[in-house]
């Protein structure tokens, strides 16, 4: 269990860093979401890279893995 927790988090540590460079001028690489209004960034910024919702979050133009609790 440990281990896969470990991969899964080095691996969407891999994913933005990577997601940087391809997220272009308007799109961030990262988000973290309690819910849609209570988020780092506002549902009308686009994200590729890593999204993680603990309850609910949506953006524009999501192209990232997103995990969700």
């Amino acid at each position: 269990m440990k281990k896969s927790v470990i991969t899964l988090l080095l691996s969407g540590l891999l994913l933005s860093v990577s997601s940087i460079a391809m997220a272009g001028e308007n799109a961030m690489p990262f988000q973290l979401s309690l819910v849609t209004p209570v988020s780092i960034l506002d549902e009308t910024q686009s994200v590729h890279g890593l999204r993680i919702n603990l309850i609910y979050g949506s953006n524009e133009n999501d192209r990232s893995w997103t995990w969700s609790y």
